[in-house]
């Protein structure tokens, strides 16, 4: 929803923006059901 890449990269300020990005972007991009089914430990 809105604002869900902004909390993301106000988590981790001390990171700095690069990461941050890399972050938000890695959580807005592939859903977390991808993930979870991307993980063999998770799929077993």
């Amino acid at each position: 929803g809105e604002g869900g890449s902004g909390s993301a990269k106000m988590a981790v300020p001390e990171y700095g923006d690069e990461v941050a990005v890399a972050i938000t972007l890695s959580i807005a991009d592939p859903p977390a059901q991808l993930l979870i089914s991307n993980s063999p430990h998770l799929s077993e």
